[in-house]
């Protein structure tokens, strides 16, 4: 018998990030297969506050920085006025990579406490016009049972196809 190696192929993303600790995407996963993956387990789970994190800090890699005010949006947008220390960190590590558009929508609602009443830099909405998820720091725990809604669609686009 001949002892070829067989190259077998990489596990999917779901397989290598499942149960997986750190925060961060390991540089093997594809960038796309990476959004994909978190973006599906954010639809299933919008309160998924892991991967929404995951999701901003997979966004800053150079072929994803388009979808990075989208996945900060969402993150921003499911929080509601809670978890203001997680938004707050999360925006200080990606505020480099933001447009200063971008940028200052972000300030804008951590210094509010609520979105802007201004045209979203990413939708051309007006964020006063889309329904809050109302989640509050006492509800974090029982979060899990919020439905997902078309009313977040427009926040789950990446802003070159909106």
């Amino acid at each position: 018998m001949d002892s070829k190696a067989v190259n077998c192929p990489s596990a999917h993303a779901s397989f290598q990030l499942m149960g997986a600790a750190r925060l961060d995407i390991p540089q093997s996963i594809d960038d796309y297969e990476g959004w994909h993956y978190l973006s599906h387990r954010i639809v299933r789970n919008p309160a998924d506050l892991l991967s929404h994190t995951r999701r901003v800090l997979h966004a800053r890699r150079p072929s994803l920085n388009s979808y990075l005010p989208g996945a900060l949006h969402d993150l921003f947008f499911t929080l509601g006025r809670a978890g203001f220390s997680l938004r707050s960190r999360l925006y200080s590590a990606v505020q480099s990579k933001l447009t200063p558009d971008h940028a200052r929508f972000f300030e804008l609602w951590l210094e509010q406490q609520q979105p802007p009443d201004a045209e979203s830099p990413d939708t051309g909405t007006l964020n006063a016009d889309i329904p809050q998820a109302g989640i509050s720091d006492a509800d974090i725990p029982e979060a899990g049972k919020l439905r997902f809604t078309s009313a977040m669609l427009p926040a789950l686009r990446p802003v070159d196809q909106v």
